[in-house]
């Protein structure tokens, strides 16, 4: 069974929820499911263009936007790992699940090279604040096959998918910032149920309510290990700024899968 559910941040185009339902349904014991596993990543940088564009044009910086590399982003970090998820991992639908990935990062004023920097032309000077955090994946389709996206990275082959950018509310100001920074990213899920009885069907001999709508969303924060690096208050808690949500049924009367 091969999907192409991966988004920007991997999990960001319900991935997870997709695939799973999607193996329990449609997949015997001996199929294989592509991909097999999606690892996320995020990197803090610095884009003060790029930055002020959103503020100016969206007044929002508690949303996740997908953009381009441009030639003003610096990375600050090597991207880090927040989490892994595999298309089996989880058998059910939860109806409501909080998936928290934090990261430590040691950071660099100085740009750090990417892939492909003849083409990005990376800047050298110094970068002053911290703006947000560039989020990536690394998938592993299937016996040994691996899509990478991150621009830093060796092992970077695709230029399908931009990145994911988690802007900070206040930018971090390095000068007067320790080197280290915390970074947590919350991805929370919350699962509407149908309550009408015709559409529940038996399922390993147990009656279980279809799911109508699943609803998305991802908060984050950044602090320093040190005191003089103030804090930044959770970015759209409880998904009250952005939310991203599927209508379906994964289950009908009529017994009949639907994704």
């Amino acid at each position: 069974m091969v999907n192409e559910f991966l988004g920007s941040f991997g999990c960001n185009e319900y991935w997870p929820e997709l695939t799973q339902r999607c193996t329990k349904v449609f997949l015997n014991a001996e199929g294989v499911s592509i991909p097999k596993s999606v690892t996320t990543y995020v990197a803090p940088c610095s884009c003060p263009k790029t930055y002020e564009e959103i503020k100016t044009l969206y007044s929002n910086l508690e949303e996740g936007y997908v953009m381009g590399l441009t030639s003003e982003v610096q990375f600050l970090a090597e991207p880090a790992e927040l989490w892994v998820m595999n298309a089996s991992s989880r058998p059910h639908l939860p109806v409501e699940s909080r998936t928290k990935g934090t990261v430590d990062f040691l950071l660099t004023k100085k740009a750090i090279p990417v892939a492909f920097q003849c083409s990005m032309r990376c800047s050298n000077l110094e970068a002053t604040h911290c703006h947000g955090l560039l989020g990536y994946f690394v998938s592993d389709l299937y016996d040994g096959l691996v899509v990478d996206t991150r621009p830093t990275s060796a092992g970077f082959n695709s230029f399908h998918w931009e990145n994911f950018f988690f802007p900070l509310k206040e930018p971090i100001n390095l000068h007067k910032a320790s080197k280290r920074l915390r970074c947590s990213v919350y991805r929370c899920t919350r699962a509407t149920l149908v309550e009408n009885l015709a559409c529940k069907r038996k399922i390993d001999g147990t009656c279980k309510a279809g799911v109508e709508k699943v609803e998305l969303w991802y908060e984050w924060s950044a602090l320093g290990a040190q005191t003089e690096l103030p804090e930044n208050s959770v970015h759209n808690a409880e998904g009250y700024k952005q939310t991203f949500r599927l209508n379906t049924r994964l289950f009908t009367g009529s017994g009949r899968a639907q994704v």
